[in-house]
């Protein structure tokens, strides 16, 4: 079975205020043409299809621009899992329409699907409480983290018996968006409550599982991969080269193969003497984080909007400073969409009594409410 693992699409993200929708287009036409060129056989979307679970309409109609043409390829099989970004009854609407194109889609609990004389794949969406609440205890935080931890390996070793009871030969792949040990985080990842450094011992031995909700490529072990984001989802993020995974469970080979830059993300730190030097190196359409370390005022801030729009960029956050006064002037810096919902409680709580006593609390409301 040869297969291409992506994830984290987050279509319909804004950044800043910019629609994402020219980067997920040249995307999902480069991840065609690799589609055919390798001859990939099953398609794995590990989760988080959507960046909200209320997408745009152009959201939508993107993925299903990109469903259709993928059903015209010679690709066996297509399965698409649900993240925790994504709404259940979103993903789930079109299920019976789109296996007629072999295009599967699980948004709960978990499905065996059989692909005769290719393989046999678990898939397996971001469990939700209500999936294995039987084993959820209602005490303690603690407690109950420890019951969910349990139901999830106890959820996987399930799927796996009943993928052998199929075949002991075809080769097994799993499905999950969740993060497992020793992994280390991106920056544009959310908290997702109980599914948080799930030992290695929670899987059985699949050939391969292909995982999603972290955003940077990863190999956590011989055959447990992220492929992590193919867009850049914060300034952060742009920093690290992007991916898909093409596995070759035949030759236990695996490619990660580059998506390339659709856009430039950039963060620029100078001083305002070199602000057009500096300009004239960034690509069109960029977006731009920018720092200038001088003194500032009503001249300047509208001298670098006007240079931008000159060279054809977008400045998303900018930050001026003076050393001379020690005053700060700060324009977007933030946006409140790349904060976690950690960030926001810490700055909230920071400084205040007893604000272990509020973690605490928080740490067992978020869990509930996952």
């Amino acid at each position: 079975m040869k297969i291409l693992h992506t994830s984290d699409w987050h279509l319909g993200q804004s950044f800043m205020g910019f629609s994402r929708e020219e980067e997920h287009l040249k995307f999902f036409e480069w991840l065609l043409e690799k589609i055919e060129s390798y001859k990939i056989e099953v398609l794995i979307v590990s989760g988080d299809i959507f960046d909200s679970m209320t997408p745009p309409n152009y959201a939508l109609k993107l993925y299903y621009s990109f469903l259709s043409k993928l059903a015209k390829t010679n690709i066996a099989q297509v399965v698409i899992i649900a993240g925790n970004h994504d709404s259940i009854s979103t993903i789930s609407a079109p299920k019976e329409i789109l296996e007629i194109l072999n295009i599967r889609v699980v948004a709960s609990s978990g499905e065996i699907i059989h692909i005769p004389e290719v393989g046999i794949v678990c898939a397996i969406p971001f469990l939700r409480d209500s999936v294995i609440k039987k084993f959820v205890s209602k005490e303690n935080l603690e407690a109950r983290v420890e019951a969910i931890q349990k139901g999830v390996k106890r959820h996987y070793f399930e799927m796996f018996q009943k993928a052998k009871e199929i075949s002991k030969e075809l080769p097994i792949i799993a499905t999950g968006h969740l993060t497992a040990w020793n992994v280390k985080n991106g920056d544009g990842e959310r908290n997702i409550g109980n599914l948080e450094g799930l030992q290695k011992d929670t899987f059985p031995d699949f050939d391969y599982i292909a995982l999603g909700h972290i955003h940077k490529f990863q190999k956590v072990s011989e055959n447990i991969f992220y492929s992590g984001s193919p867009i850049p989802i914060t300034f952060k993020e742009a920093k690290y080269k992007k991916f898909v995974i093409v596995q070759d469970l035949n030759s236990k080979e695996f490619q990660k193969l580059e998506v390339p830059k659709f856009r430039e993300i950039l963060s620029i730190s100078t001083k305002f003497e070199n602000i057009e030097e500096e300009f004239l190196k960034v690509p069109k359409k960029s977006f731009v984080e920018l720092y200038i370390e001088d003194d500032f005022g009503d001249a300047i801030v509208e001298r670098v909007d006007q240079l931008a729009n000159l060279y054809n960029f977008h400045i998303l956050a900018k930050k001026f400073e003076t050393k001379k006064e020690n005053l700060s002037r700060v324009e977007n810096i933030e946006n409140i969409e790349e904060l976690s919902p950690e960030d926001i409680f810490s700055r909230r709580v920071e400084g205040m009594e007893k604000s272990e006593e509020l973690w605490e609390a928080y740490r067992e409301i978020s869990a509930i409410l996952e």
